[in-house]
């Protein structure tokens, strides 16, 4: 950049100034444009070995006009470059890709191409004559979107979703989080394109050889001396400020949201494959629900729309007896806790806390209030001055549960708010929420994959799969009673163990695919030649001995974890896990004999996985 600004600016400015031998005339006659291309050395060498002279009065002029214009220029194409790639970021219009890649390509095309027709176009509307003033704005401004919106892409998703909760406008996460957290970005932007600028509007070449399309220049140069150089530079500015139209209106127009209850609720991308599936769910007041699943599975597409940052394709969503499924994020009385924690990071502890009340209007001494009476709940009082660089990851998660309380919101959402916090510190703040649901008594919507916390942080557990939720119950309903294959696969560590096969023509008798063969105890003749799927959980299969009818089991391995043991076999082929205490440590290739409690067997529908 130094050694840009110093060819550039400084060398043609030693010229000017120091090694000044021409006069005037020798000076318009010399192509100057010091841009890198066919002339750039001919043009240094020339001023070199010869000299330029400008008369002190006709250059202090082409100074002073020369950087008004670069100025305007920057300032116009950086607000318009920033404010369109904000656009494309924050508002997930289906055609913003479209939009971006006609940017990028733009950049790809010659001159001519792009510059020529806008400048036909323009001048019919009779906005603007001038080649030379369309060039910079046009050829720099799809640049500079492209960098900004590579920029803004780098910024959590979380900090925008946080924002449009706490009901911040476009405009307001703009100024107040987008352009602290910009500085540098916008500081080179704005070295490049002023030196660009600058450099095209000082020296002699565009100044007087753009005779036909030389109207913006003009009307810059005589801005001063000529009432009819004002006018042209008025033509110019409305112009540059019409440039500013688009974007501004985009962002101040469009901008655009949980759950005491979800009726019919279903999601599509495309509006054929349904990526939720009709969804009906009763919450009570104070409830806290978990929504567990694997990754892909929908729980946090449903969470999204709970709280509005995803739109519903059918089925309403109420809160506190109203119907918010059309409502902003704001409106819906809700507070989100993000996997990311969704911090500003420029911003302190008690900032971070404040900043969604300060925009709602909230009087200083009252969101002081709130703040510490949430710093006090969970224990951040030490570190209200500090920034989230400044803490460890589980404190930042505290700040952003503090960032939530404070808003007293209706009902909470937590989007896997421990994932990125290492074990030791995921058992210290399920603890933690626990104590602070306990406390608050605030509705609840928690999305994990980790069915631990599912199973010790949740009133009632919905298990999730591929948009559908298989199961909705209490933790000890899901354990216990599976209402499906993938329930009963998915809940619980280790998981329960399924064995396929079907019913002996006794009744008596499960028979394994791999050939082994189960007593079940009581006959289930109804279910005879029908493919099925049995279930027993690991600690539930018990020790027994050969002379007590025993099941035999090879043992293949022994995981020793500690308070119990895992020993790993096979029946039929099929992998079996068996838990058990400390004392009992079968070494690999021994026998064990094993008995299967009637109580605790579960059968499947081998077709479709549902709970017989």
């Amino acid at each position: 950049m130094l050694i840009l600004g110093i060819i550039v600016i400084l060398f043609p400015l030693y010229v000017a100034f120091v090694a000044a031998t021409l006069d005037n005339k020798a000076v318009f006659d010399t192509p100057m444009t010091l841009i890198p291309g066919t002339h750039l050395w001919e043009n240094i060498h020339y001023i070199w070995t010869n000299g330029v002279a400008v008369n002190s009065a006709p250059f202090g002029r082409m100074l002073f006009n020369s950087t008004v214009m670069a100025l305007v220029i920057t300032i116009g194409k950086i607000a318009v470059s920033m404010l369109s790639a904000f656009a494309i970021v924050w508002f997930r219009f289906p055609l913003r890709n479209l939009f971006f890649w006609m940017i990028f390509i733009t950049l790809m095309l010659p001159v001519e191409v792009r510059i020529f027709p806008t400048v036909e176009v323009i001048s019919n509307l009779k906005m603007l004559d001038s080649y030379t003033g369309l060039t910079l704005p046009l050829m720099a401004s799809a640049t500079a979107t492209f960098l900004f919106r590579q920029f803004f892409m780098t910024l959590p998703d979380e900090l925008m979703e946080a924002a449009r909760i706490d009901g911040a406008s476009p405009m307001r996460f703009f100024f107040d989080i987008v352009l602290p957290l910009s500085k540098t970005n916008l500081a080179a932007l704005f070295v490049i394109t002023f030196i660009y600028g600058w450099n095209q509007y000082l020296w002699p070449l565009l100044i007087i050889t753009d005779a036909d399309l030389g109207t913006a220049v003009a009307g810059i140069k005589s801005m001063i001396a000529s009432g009819d150089g004002v006018t042209q530079w008025n033509q110019v500015m409305a112009a540059m400020l019409l440039t500013l139209v688009p974007p501004v209106v985009i962002v101040l127009v469009m901008q655009r949201a949980f759950v005491r209850g979800l009726v019919d609720i279903t999601k599509s991308w495309d509006g054929k494959t349904q990526v939720i599936q009709p969804l009906t769910v009763d919450v009570a007041d104070g409830e806290f629900i978990v929504m567990v699943g694997p990754s892909g599975c929908g729980k946090s597409t449903l969470l999204r729309m709970v709280a509005g940052l995803e739109q519903v394709t059918s089925g309403d969503i109420w809160i506190d007896s109203q119907r918010v499924t059309d409502m902003e994020p704001k409106e819906r009385g809700i507070a989100m806790v993000f996997q990311n924690y969704a911090l500003y990071p420029h911003m302190t502890v008690e900032e971070n806390m404040a900043w969604g009340l300060k925009i709602r209007g909230m009087g200083k001494e009252q969101i002081r209030q709130k703040v510490l009476e949430a710093a006090r709940i969970l224990e951040l009082d030490a570190l209200l001055t500090r920034r989230p660089r400044e803490l460890s990851g589980g404190q930042r998660q505290r700040v952003a549960m503090g960032r939530a309380i404070v808003r007293d919101p209706a009902v909470f959402l937590f989007d896997e708010p421990l994932s990125n916090l290492d074990a030791k510190l995921r058992v210290q703040m399920r603890l933690e929420l626990q104590q602070l649901h306990r406390r608050l008594k605030t509705t609840s919507l928690y999305v994990t994959h980790d069915q631990v916390e599912a199973m010790t942080l949740a009133q009632r557990v919905m298990v999730m799969n591929k948009g559908v939720a298989e199961q909705i119950g209490t933790p000890v309903e899901v354990y216990e009673r599976p209402a499906s294959r993938f329930v009963a696969s998915f809940i619980g560590s280790p998981a329960m163990n399924l064995l396929d096969g079907n019913i002996s023509i006794d009744g008596s008798r499960f028979e394994l695919d791999g050939g082994d063969v189960l007593p079940i105890g009581s006959q289930r003749l109804q279910w005879v030649g029908r493919p099925m799927t049995l279930g027993i959980r690991p600690e539930h299969i018990a020790l027994s001995s050969q002379a007590a009818g025993g099941i035999p089991i090879v043992v293949e391995t022994l995981e020793m974890l500690g308070a119990d043991n895992l020993v790993h076999g096979r029946w039929g082929g099929q992998k079996v896990v068996i838990r058990l205490g400390h004392q009992e440590r079968p070494q690999p290739g021994t026998t064990l004999w094993v008995h299967l409690p009637e109580e605790h067997l579960h059968f499947f529908d081998g077709k479709n996985g549902q709970r017989l």
